[in-house]
């Protein structure tokens, strides 16, 4: 006795494809828009980066001098 077959009835595409399309198109909006913020993101942490780099080799040549005076008063150099 074989097994019976089912038959898979395919569904039909919608008769009307605009809203599929605008869902598409809404979704690669929504990647578009993540990717430029994404991309604004990092260049801010770049900018913050290199100017927190920047403030702590000020503070520390600001630093490094002052102590450079302290020990030339200190042993009269």
């Amino acid at each position: 006795m074989g097994l019976a077959q089912r038959t898979v009835s395919t569904p039909h595409p919608p008769a009307d494809p605009r809203p599929a399309i605008a869902r598409a198109y809404r979704f690669e909006r929504a990647r578009r828009t993540l990717r430029v913020e994404q991309r604004d993101d990092r260049k801010r942490a770049d900018r913050r980066f290199w100017l927190a780099l920047a403030v702590l080799i000020v503070a520390v040549v600001a630093i490094g001098g002052a102590i450079i005076v302290e020990l030339q008063q200190l042993f009269g150099i």
